[in-house]
């Protein structure tokens, strides 16, 4: 049985974020690499975070990339890791684990 692990807006909207091109080129790997190990979930607000992006171009690139990797759209409820990309603070699956 795959990990469960929840995908927020900033995940697939890094792997078309030119601006930060390190961080893009990472994003994508791990989609290409890694992200067939986890059984993938987004939310509704991802979706709806998604649907408002003023990028058209965009939008329609990370919509594609969802319907690629096909990850379970919730509605509300508890998956076992949090996948944020954030330099500051980028969530490790053990102290998540061991605090559960």
């Amino acid at each position: 049985m795959k990990p469960k692990l929840y995908l927020d807006t900033s995940i697939p909207s890094a792997y078309f974020d030119y601006s930060k091109p390190i961080r893009q080129l990472i994003t994508q790997k791990w989609f290409e690499n890694e992200a067939s190990k986890y059984e993938l979930y987004i939310s509704v607000i991802t979706i709806e975070e998604i649907e408002r992006l003023l990028n058209i171009s965009k939008r329609d690139k990370i919509k594609s990339l969802i319907l690629e990797y096909n990850p379970k759209i919730l509605k509300l409820s508890k998956v076992e890791s949090l996948a944020p990309w954030n330099f500051k603070h980028i969530v490790s699956l053990n102290p998540i684990k061991k605090n559960s």
